[in-house]
């Protein structure tokens, strides 16, 4: 579980060639380069770290996710969370749960109790790049390489496996990230959009005013004013909304992009929004 921000010796930060090739053939591709290759040698617990920069070099940057699915877990044994801890990909934002035998070559996988350092059994501690035919690749010890092996082999077991939301199909989104302010429908640019929100029992959706039926929302704000997180995620059915880092059960949002100006409302109540992202993809 432990973190580093060491740099990559004598290796550079390249980036896949041809960005026209769809995400998952990137990431399948650039982590086949890396097989028999050391990454990080002689640095602790890079398992993630590689795999973040995998994508990276696929053009792909993974969110960190704030309660990974082994949250309760990490409470009760005092431990920390972070961009370098496995269990920071085990969230929706990240994308949704898949089962091993749905698996994808380039999709995450992660595995629990993989160490005995007195930690709750199901904390999540290791992290991988599926490759299809129940294998993986990974950065298994400090000082080995990098393996193209059996999902098996590793110690511990399987936690969960999660599908990278860049592999989906065109989303449409309003961001506002780092300052600069992107949308697109079903992943066309646009210059004007509003996307709104509706959780209260069910979940619904509008672009533009009109329906949409979402197959997966992810919505992320930070308030400019209070610096608040909230945010709502929906996949596979199941939905989750937190507001001011308080899980609710009713949640409206509307952002509206015009003239270069995004327009936010929670709950009905305009906000200036530090950073957002809200994403839909529709069934």
């Amino acid at each position: 579980m432990a973190s580093s921000t060491t740099s990559i010796p004598g290796r550079a930060a390249a980036r896949e060639p041809g960005q026209a090739v769809d995400p998952r053939t990137r990431v399948v591709r650039c982590a086949k380069k890396w097989v028999n290759q050391p990454f990080r040698y002689g640095v602790k617990a890079q398992c993630c770290e590689f795999v973040r920069h995998v994508f990276s070099q696929a053009g792909i940057k993974l969110p960190v996710v704030k309660f990974p699915s082994d949250y309760a877990l990490l409470v009760h044994d005092g431990l920390s969370t972070g961009s370098g801890y496995a269990d920071s990909l085990a969230g929706d934002e990240v994308g949704p749960k898949v089962k091993l035998p749905e698996a994808q070559p380039g999709d995450i996988i992660l595995f629990k109790d993989t160490y005995n350092d007195g930690w709750s059994q199901g904390v999540i501690t290791h992290v991988g790049i599926y490759m299809g035919d129940e294998k993986m690749i990974d950065r298994p010890t400090m000082k080995g390489t990098v393996l193209h092996r059996s999902v098996y082999t590793s110690t511990g077991s399987i936690a969960e496996l999660r599908r990278p939301r860049q592999f989906a199909d065109p989303s449409t989104y309003i961001k506002l990230e780092a300052g600069v302010v992107k949308a697109a429908i079903k992943g066309k640019p646009v210059y004007a959009l509003e996307i709104g929100l509706t959780y209260s029992g069910g979940v619904t959706a509008t672009v533009d005013g009109a329906p949409r039926a979402p197959k997966s929302v992810n919505l992320q704000v930070v308030d400019a004013q209070t610096k608040q997180h909230h945010y709502f995620l929906y996949a596979g059915g199941k939905a989750k909304a937190v507001v001011g880092g308080l899980p609710v059960r009713t949640l409206s949002c509307k952002a509206k992009l015009s003239g270069g100006a995004i327009h936010l409302w929670l709950n009905g109540k305009e906000i200036r929004s530090k950073k957002l992202v809200f994403e839909i993809e529709s069934a």
